[in-house]
């Protein structure tokens, strides 16, 4: 099922659905990429920050990428998701970057996640914010977690919390002796 937005989620929703949440400056435009989105070129620009402060998530980097469409490159220009600029501390929201090739410590924002932070507020949609509303707010979202782990803990039977599932395989099992693959039925419609 595909969720749609019509526009840019409240800070409390995207606070919670990112990943990682943390306070960093923008140090380099480390690499530019060209990306086919339905069929038209698209400019990726990657960029090196430094990790100052994590305040939501775990990390064990002092520097990560954070890739934004956006920039030029060669004779295309894309429009930008979220300007970063050489220099800039920033209030970043932000997901893993999964794309094939990605090495750890790559992200990207979370619905345009970044955020210019000037003496403690950050330049958010709703508004100048300072950061101690920012970390509030965060420490609510962990308070009720918490409960919300303390009321499932009371529902589920301590041996079902203990029980190992099985593993998941990504992919199939390799076929068995004497069995085909299969394959769509000729002059079926599609």
């Amino acid at each position: 099922m595909t969720t749609t937005y019509e526009g840019i989620p409240e800070l409390v929703e995207r606070l919670t659905g990112a990943d990682l949440v943390l306070i960093g400056r923008v140090e380099k435009l480390a690499d530019v990429e060209m990306h086919a989105v339905d069929e038209a070129p698209e400019v990726h620009s990657l960029f090196s920050i430094a990790v100052e402060r994590v305040l939501e998530g775990e990390l064990d980097l002092d520097e990560i990428t954070v890739r934004v469409v956006g920039g030029s490159a060669e004779t295309v220009q894309t429009s930008w998701t979220a300007e970063l600029r050489e220099g800039e501390r920033m209030l970043f929201l932000l997901s893993p970057d999964v794309g094939p090739g990605r090495p750890p410590g790559a992200y990207v924002p979370y619905f345009a996640g970044c955020y210019r932070v000037t003496d403690e507020v950050a330049a958010l949609p709703e508004g100048r914010t300072p950061l101690t509303k920012v970390r509030s707010l965060l420490a609510s979202k962990r308070r009720a977690r918490k409960r919300e782990l303390a009321t499932l803990e009371e529902l589920e039977p301590a041996n079902l919390r203990r029980r190992p599932y099985e593993p998941v395989a990504e992919m199939p099992e390799e076929l068995r002796r004497g069995a085909e693959e299969a394959k769509p039925d000729e002059g079926a419609e599609e």
